[in-house]
């Protein structure tokens, strides 16, 4: 590179290129150095200089304390302590309330979860979960009666014919089908139980129906 002028230095810039730069000069009276070459006038009294995201220090004034009579929740937030005997709980997405401790449940009840209390179940008798979160008494469940089984869901049914099986249908009750049988000659399986003829040359079967179309190209 060219020498710098006279009185002049190289200096590393930003963009990795060095230039050539005259010496700093003093700032104007009344002002000072912040830096990169800048001068400003100095901050008004209790207050400091901050440097910024844009690289321009301002002069914000320093973080105030909280009203008296309140208390300091983090974030930046403040709110009045809580009575006598009560905490503070987080709640929901940044919001924090008092809370008294949780009392023990009434003579006669239970600690059924979720702060709730209920009476015990009768005997015999437990404490299942239901879809609605809200836990209820439930009997064992019986036995099915003689000449009936087990068909799942609590339900029972008369067991199948001699060669069938049960499955599970689209309703979710079960039923007894005899086994698939194999197709006739000259015609093929083409699912849910049905047979048909092959299709001619050049077509394919056309799908959930027994008819033959034109082979997609």
């Amino acid at each position: 590179a060219t020498p710098c002028p006279a009185g002049q230095t190289r200096v590393e810039r930003g963009d990795g290129v060095p230039r050539c730069q005259a010496p700093l000069k003093a700032c104007p009276t009344g002002t000072e150095d912040i830096g990169g070459g800048k001068c400003a006038t100095p901050c008004p009294a209790g207050q400091t200089r901050v440097e910024r995201r844009e690289g321009v220090p301002p002069s914000p004034a320093p973080l105030m304390a909280f009203p008296n009579g309140t208390e300091d929740l983090g974030g930046g937030q403040c709110a009045t302590p809580c009575p006598a005997g009560q905490t503070r709980v987080e709640r929901g997405v940044g919001g924090h309330r008092c809370q008294a401790p949780l009392k023990a449940c009434p003579p006669g009840t239970e600690d059924i979860g979720g702060g709730k209390c209920a009476t015990p179940c009768p005997a015999g008798q437990t404490r299942v979960e239901r879809g609605d979160g809200v836990p209820r008494c439930q009997a064992p469940l019986k036995a099915c009666p003689p000449g009936t089984e087990d068909i799942g869901a609590g339900r029972c049914a008369p067991p199948c014919p001699a060669g069938q099986t049960r499955i599970e249908r689209g309703d979710g009750v079960p039923r007894c089908q005899a086994p698939l049988k194999a197709c006739p000659p000259g015609t093929e399986d083409i699912g849910a139980g049905r047979c048909a003829t092959p299709c001619p040359a050049g077509q394919t079967r056309i799908e959930r129906t027994t008819r033959c179309g034109p082979a997609a190209k």
